[in-house]
């Protein structure tokens, strides 16, 4: 059984007479037995042998020392270690995170870009059906309502000063002359009022003739300026203005 390394062990008394004979002959390195040092994540001495002489065990206490020494630098290099692998955690766990935003902004930018895509795309199949529908149905309107208002419009658009030639299909000829009295009303400075059949017009439709220029007024007209308005509009959406 191993000594105490903290005590000095006296031989047994069967051997004491043999110690007293071999003492002077003794050799230092025979008698102090083995030492040996294991790392078990901490250097530990142990020390083997029966007896530990006084001279050597200055030479025990400075291997404690060193092995002390030694534990110590190993907890301050195994803290370093725990300390950089928690950083290097840290970092790859900030880096992963960045990288999945720096995904999924991409994605969000992709998906609102499509969006944009199917909603301009949709607004412009909107648009036209819409329009091919009014244009579908237009010929059923009628004309004799229609057109009366729309020769004011015109007429409102024409700003004349001295003279108004309007121009509209035969059959609605009869409905318009009904509102001349409101558009002379409507324009005291205006010398010539004239009102004139003219075949080749749509019976939606009407042309007045001023000074400033002409103006076409009329379903077909509207539907389009209707068109143009939103695609306006879905342009500006689109691009944001």
């Amino acid at each position: 059984m191993p000594a105490d390394p903290l005590r000095h062990e006296a031989p047994s008394a069967a051997g004491a007479s043999n110690v007293a004979d071999l003492g002077a002959r003794r050799d230092l390195g025979r008698a102090a037995g083995t030492v040996a040092v294991f790392e078990r994540k901490q250097f530990e001495r142990a020390l083997a042998g029966t007896v530990v002489p006084a001279q050597q065990w200055s030479q025990v206490v400075e291997m404690d020392q060193t092995l002390a020494r030694v534990n110590a630098l190993y907890d301050e290099a195994g803290e370093e270690i725990k300390q950089a692998r928690e950083a290097g955690y840290a970092a790859g766990f900030a880096e992963g995170l960045a990288r999945a935003q720096q995904q999924m902004a991409q994605q969000l930018a992709d998906l609102n870009e499509r969006r944009a895509r199917v909603l301009a795309d949709a607004g412009s199949r909107v648009t036209e059906l819409a329009c091919a529908i009014v244009a579908r149905i237009s010929p059923e309107f009628d004309a004799r309502a229609v057109v009366p208002p729309l020769v004011m419009q015109a007429v409102e658009a024409a700003q004349a000063e001295q003279f108004l030639l309007i121009r509209v299909h035969p059959s609605v000829r009869e409905e318009v002359a009904q509102g001349l009295g409101l558009v002379r009303q409507a324009h005291p400075v205006v010398g010539v009022i004239e009102l004139v059949d003219d075949e080749s017009l749509d019976k939606l439709s009407c042309v007045v003739v001023s000074e400033v220029g002409e103006v076409r007024a009329g379903v077909a007209q509207q539907i389009e300026a209707i068109r143009i308005a939103l695609s306006g509009a879905e342009y500006g959406a689109e691009h944001g203005g």
